[in-house]
């Protein structure tokens, strides 16, 4: 089952480099990292569970991604007619820190240090504090609506 759940996560997590351009994939790597790290770490989640958290944090990250750049269209978010020009990489480690740090409350000082990490290597302070502000509010979004999804699925282990 171990080995399984490693593959998917790396199968995830190929499948995320690949969409990206090389600047964003490092923000995503690391977010992928983060994520992985705080649910596995966790304890507290079955294998099912841990994707579908991860799978929470890659939509939203790849959905701000679009939105900032004018990408469409989007099943979750209206997207906007030209790009917004904000940093996508502040955005996408603010809506990923937004998602983990509503999941894990208890971990939110070490996301904290992440996002002001991940924050940091943005040169333009202009863009990197819009991107912030942008993934932030994209992120309460996009957890309302990734999480109100779940909760509609219904729980594979209980035999429906």
């Amino acid at each position: 089952m171990r080995h399984s759940k490693m593959l998917f996560v790396r199968s995830l997590l190929a499948a995320a480099l690949l969409t990206g351009s090389l600047a964003r994939a490092d923000v995503i790597t690391d977010w992928n990292t983060i994520a992985l790290n705080t649910v596995t770490g966790s304890g507290r989640y079955r294998a099912y569970e841990e994707s579908r958290v991860m799978a929470m944090v890659n939509t939203a990250m790849s959905e701000t991604i679009n939105f900032n750049e004018g990408r469409g269209p989007s099943r979750l978010l209206v997207t906007p007619p030209r790009p917004i020009g904000t940093s996508s990489e502040a955005a996408a480690a603010a809506t990923a820190h937004y998602i983990l740090a509503q999941l894990h409350p208890e971990q939110k000082a070490s996301l904290d240090a992440a996002l002001k990490r991940s924050l940091a290597l943005v040169a333009d302070e202009t863009k990197r504090e819009s991107g912030r502000i942008m993934g932030m509010n994209l992120g309460m979004n996009l957890y309302a609506i990734l999480s109100s999804e779940a909760r509609s699925q219904p729980d594979s282990s209980d035999g429906r």
